[in-house]
């Protein structure tokens, strides 16, 4: 499960305490399915090919906002 990360985003959109959410989705995510892996990732840190890399291995993405999404292409159809 990634959470692409806002804080750092170009665009200057944020979302509001952060933090709090991330925390309140692993907790949900723990609970409802623990066989994902949680990852808040700030994919502007990454090089383009590692970008393909987690979005291709990603099962569940969320994120509000942002160019990051263009990514979403490279996920696998039954994602």
């Amino acid at each position: 499960l990634l959470f692409v990360a806002s804080q750092n985003a170009s665009s200057g959109r944020r979302i509001h305490r952060e933090r709090d959410v991330v925390a309140a989705v692993r907790k949900w995510a723990a609970a409802r399915v623990p066989q994902l892996e949680f990852q808040h990732v700030d994919v502007q840190k990454l090089s383009y090919a590692d970008e393909i890399r987690l979005f291709a291995s990603a099962k569940v993405v969320i994120s509000l906002f942002g160019s990051a999404l263009h990514n979403c292409r490279f996920m696998r159809p039954d994602t």
